[in-house]
């Protein structure tokens, strides 16, 4: 065999190997929660997306919504989470659809293709679910009796909610909107309280609730746009406004540790928590007070 053939015999062995390991780095399975449903229920599929390692490992392409017959999408959910499985960190994103009957009969849900880049390598992949039926029970048609007299009801009903709403809205007039406005600070803190009273137990959930309610901010405060983009991106984005460096640093460290702490496999020190709430709220309570001050 002469050496040129045996070099590139080598190079696609090499090629072969790693392209089939990538394949296998991460892996599609999807389900429906009934086979069987009347008319009037709702079906659920459950699409799970597992990886080892970070959420960093892959990019995805946004997962289109199935094609369907006989039925329609009522809603559509997704989150992430990350596991641990035999000392091996995993990363988890489960989306989820809600079909609704539109014709009794057979239900189809059509396979959804997934798009994936391999990171950092760049390297394009697919993965797909499989079809699905659902058995559909035919609508259960209206009473052919006393349709009249219903009728009546609901209009009468329909009259005297219309009548409340009016009596309402005439009052509210008339005494005027009390309802105080309140800034981002004051959201922020409101928030922050209810975080802490409902997640400081659950160490992902409060961090994974602190960083959304930190992006919020920034949008309502300074409109800067936090869909899809990075901790460190929106950290660059918070650097370019004309702020105090005291204030982007300490912001930029809630933030990018928010996000860490996300997927951390350790339950941690429920005192980090505690500490970092305080921390956060007797920052912006200075900002408001100090807002208050100025509008006085």
């Amino acid at each position: 065999m002469k050496k040129s053939s045996i070099i590139i015999y080598t190079v696609l062995l090499i090629f072969w190997f790693y392209f089939s390991g990538s394949a296998q780095d991460i892996s599609l399975s999807a389900g429906i929660d009934r086979t069987e449903m009347l008319f009037e229920e709702t079906v659920t599929m459950t699409v799970e997306v597992k990886w080892p390692g970070d959420i960093t490992q892959f990019r995805f392409e946004i997962l289109p919504l199935p094609g369907t017959e006989n039925l329609k999408v009522l809603g559509t959910t997704s989150t992430i989470s990350s596991i641990e499985e035999n000392n091996q960190e995993y990363t988890v994103r489960t989306f989820k659809y809600t079909f609704k009957p539109t014709k009794g009969g057979i239900g189809a849900i059509m396979p959804i293709i997934l798009s994936y880049i391999t990171m950092p390598d760049s390297l394009p992949g697919d993965l797909a679910t499989q079809e699905f039926h659902v058995s559909i029970a035919q609508p259960v048609p209206p009473p052919e009796e006393g349709g009249l007299g219903l009728v009546y009801v609901l209009i009468i009903i329909s009259v005297v909610i219309v009548v409340i709403i009016l009596i309402v809205y005439l009052v509210r007039k008339r005494k005027g909107d009390d309802t105080p406005v309140l800034t981002p600070e004051q959201k922020l803190l409101e928030e922050l309280k209810t975080i802490r009273d409902e997640s400081s137990v659950d160490r992902k959930l409060f961090y994974t609730r602190l960083y959304k309610l930190l992006t919020d901010y920034l949008t309502a405060k300074y409109d800067i746009d936090t869909v899809r983009k990075s901790p460190q991106e929106i950290c660059d984005k918070l650097g370019s406004l004309k702020l105090s460096a005291g204030f982007k640093e300490k912001y930029s460290g809630w933030l990018i540790q928010a996000d860490k702490e996300k997927f951390a496999p350790g339950s941690g020190s429920p005192g980090d928590t505690i500490r970092l709430i305080t921390e956060i709220g007797n920052h912006f309570q200075s900002i408001d007070t100090d807002t208050k001050s100025e509008a006085k």
